[in-house]
């Protein structure tokens, strides 16, 4: 499995992020717009419709995996835009899916029942809305539930094998291992198709 690279610059409201191949060599005709929608920004219509097509993948926050496995989903005025938009300009929608909390996180991580509660919650999410990619964005956990998200990515690649995993993680060098390590990609790399790292931070 060739694991796919997004390099994010910056976290503003749609933001210019580049994918590639994890090869010597990297593609032009493989470079993509990846933009990020920040679920409670204050966005006119116009700039939407000014914005969105410009990028080729729209990723937008607010699906968060709360204490009893369910998925918390804010469906404001603004994701009801932008999913409209998206169709219109076909475009990819993806939803960045995170944890309540941290507390939350290794609550989670640490319950093979919890487990399978929220992959079945993220199946219906991905029913009503049809998505083909799920991106999650799970931070400042310690380092060593690792092991145990390998194991939930797992599960959730096996109960929905025909979606595209994707993940942020914090860089693996010049960073607080304290945070990175939690994205360590000799564990995790076999259960991602795609990475994007957070250089912002």
């Amino acid at each position: 499995m060739k694991l796919k690279i997004i390099v994010l610059f910056t976290f503003i409201i749609c933001s210019l992020c580049t994918t590639c191949k994890a090869e010597p060599l990297i593609q032009k005709k493989s470079l993509k717009k990846w933009g990020y929608i920040h679920h409670i920004a204050q966005l006119s219509d116009t700039y939407l419709h000014k914005t969105l097509p410009h990028y080729d993948k729209l990723c937008i926050t607010g699906f968060y995996i709360t204490h009893n496995g369910k998925i918390a989903h804010t469906k404001n005025s603004l994701f009801k835009k932008t999913f409209k938009l998206t169709k219109k300009y076909n475009k990819e929608l993806i939803p960045l899916i995170s944890f309540r909390s941290v507390r939350t996180g290794m609550q989670i991580l640490n319950n093979p029942h919890l487990h399978n509660r929220a992959i079945y919650y993220i199946k219906q999410l991905c029913k009503t809305y049809n998505w083909k990619t799920l991106h999650f964005d799970f931070e400042y956990i310690p380092p060593k539930y690792v092991n145990t998200l390998k194991r939930f990515l797992q599960k959730i690649k096996v109960h929905l094998s025909e979606k595209k995993i994707t993940m942020a993680i914090f860089p693996q060098v010049e960073f607080p291992k304290k945070y990175a390590a939690f994205h360590d990609l000799k564990v995790l790399q076999s259960v991602l198709d795609v990475i994007v790292i957070m250089c912002y931070d």
